[in-house]
């Protein structure tokens, strides 16, 4: 099958990280956020939000996908302080002209069901890429 111009599934993995990151830009923004991207490079965060009505400002990591598994970094498997208004923004891209779908986490939540697929993978001796299976990705 020969995937049409617009399609999210022909975009590489890293114009996939920054579709979702602009999508989740433009989601925060429409909501009231202020948000700011840090300089490119940066480990961890991928977007600050800012809301001044209660001075609340938050660390935004995005994990895009168009279609398939979620892939999530090593970094995920250290938590967070617990001050820290962290969170994780899991996006599946739509295709040009179409809505994509957010699921908005709390970055621990992430790394405790990480760390738990992650020990029952050692404890049956299976290796593990990082990516989440169909019945993991809804958390």
């Amino acid at each position: 099958m020969k995937e049409e111009v617009g399609s999210s599934a022909i975009l590489s993995s890293h114009q996939k990280g920054e579709a979702g990151e602009y999508a989740v830009a433009s989601e925060l923004a429409i909501r009231g956020w202020m948000v700011d991207m840090p300089r490119r490079g940066a480990r961890s965060i991928d977007l600050y939000a800012h809301r001044f009505q209660d001075s609340r400002t938050c660390g935004v990591q995005v994990k895009a996908r168009s279609r398939g598994d979620l892939t999530l970094s090593d970094g995920l498997l250290t938590f967070a302080d617990p001050a820290a208004d962290s969170w994780v923004v899991l996006v599946t891209l739509a295709d040009a002209g179409s809505r994509s779908r957010f699921s908005v986490v709390p970055r621990n939540h992430i790394t405790l069901a990480m760390r738990a697929f992650q020990g029952l993978m050692d404890n049956e001796g299976k290796p593990w890429t990082r990516k989440m299976p169909t019945g993991v990705r809804k958390l």
